[in-house]
């Protein structure tokens, strides 16, 4: 998936009692080296609950959150992947809400 100024709405599933979350982003460009990635979380009115950074490897990029990490989260909040590339232009790659469901 090509990044572009449009972020890709999709639907985050968190997990229940206390799981990690893993998953990977599957893009179709390998990223260039010392690209960054970061995942936010909002609540309703768009205050930070937290962010995580994520693992860019490839053309791929790997949510791995630890389960007490996310315990605080509340369910139906909101979420964005922003890339970071070297040169310093960060950009929204997924948005949408989240969902808590169990596994």
């Amino acid at each position: 998936m090509t990044i572009g100024a449009v972020p890709i709405r999709e639907r985050l599933i968190l997990p229940r009692r206390g799981a990690g979350l893993s998953h990977v982003l599957e893009g179709d460009t390998t990223f260039p080296t010392g690209t960054t990635a970061t995942l936010y979380l909002y609540d309703g009115d768009d205050v930070e609950l937290g962010f995580w950074p994520l693992t860019v490897s490839g053309a791929d990029i790997t949510i791995d959150i630890d389960g007490e990490d996310l315990v605080a989260v509340p369910n139906h909040c909101f979420f964005t992947v922003f890339v970071t590339y070297p040169a310093g232009k960060k950009l929204p790659w997924f948005e949408g809400a989240s969902l808590r469901m169990s596994r």
